[in-house]
């Protein structure tokens, strides 16, 4: 909805079936997610990372989702790590992995909380942050886990400082011909069908941004395509 005028006609349409929606406000802004380890409440690993095409974009309108890990130091990276470690700290989590998505809002520059969870991201962001960082999260998670039940210390691998990316859309076909994108950096396939995805890993942020970019056309032209959602039409 892009007025009020809408909402209400909307709200109006749906009559008692509304109870099944909810109203939220969209703030304008790059939306990122920030994957972490936990140990005693203490973040232990952190990796920035920044949707180039939202879930809610995609969702509403289609097209192709992709992310990248942002650069290292930069002011982003330094501002997304302190709401991370904020959230975390107020949302109690004290052993394991979270995925928290946030707004770097256009209006203002702040940065907004969106959401967290107490779990490893979905989407295969959890390849892509271990192709940047030789970091698995599902592996450390279940390592914190064991740690913790046997009240032994601890200690994360050294992580790498590398960057990825993933895009990744529905397809046409059930098994997707992805022979063409061929380049050396790719270093993952989504294993599902009806679906095409790739991750890929270079030291230099700018070849993974240029690869998503030009695999992203290439998706667009030969294989994507779109699911509308269900609607809901009937409450009981």
């Amino acid at each position: 909805m892009h007025t009020a005028e809408q909402l209400w006609e909307e709200i109006h349409r749906l009559g008692e079936n509304r109870i099944r929606y909810l109203v939220e406000a969209f703030r304008p802004g790059d939306v990122y997610h920030v994957d972490s380890l936990l140990v005693g409440g203490q973040v232990k690993f952190v990796c920035c990372s920044r949707y180039l095409a939202t879930p809610m974009e995609i969702s509403q309108g289609g097209g192709i989702f992709r992310s990248a890990n942002i650069r290292y130091g930069s002011e982003e990276d330094k501002a997304l790590k302190a709401a991370n470690k904020a959230v975390l700290k107020a949302f109690g989590l004290k052993n394991g992995a979270a995925h928290t998505e946030f707004i770097l809002n256009k209006a203002d520059g702040q940065v907004y909380f969106l959401e967290t969870s107490s779990r490893v991201g979905g989407a295969h962001l959890a390849e892509m942050v271990e192709a940047a960082t030789e970091i698995n999260l599902w592996e450390e998670w279940a390592v914190i886990e064991d740690a913790v039940a046997k009240d032994i210390p601890y200690a994360l691998p050294k992580a790498k400082k590398g960057y990825a990316g993933i895009v990744l859309t529905l397809s046409k076909y059930a098994k997707p011909d992805l022979s063409a994108f061929d380049a050396p950096e790719v270093c993952f396939q989504v294993p599902l069908d009806y679906h095409a995805g790739l991750i890929v890993r270079s030291p230099k942020q700018e070849r993974v941004l240029d690869l998503l970019d030009t695999y992203a056309r290439q998706l667009q032209e030969d294989v994507a395509t779109v699911a509308a959602p269900e609607e809901v039409k009937k409450f009981h």
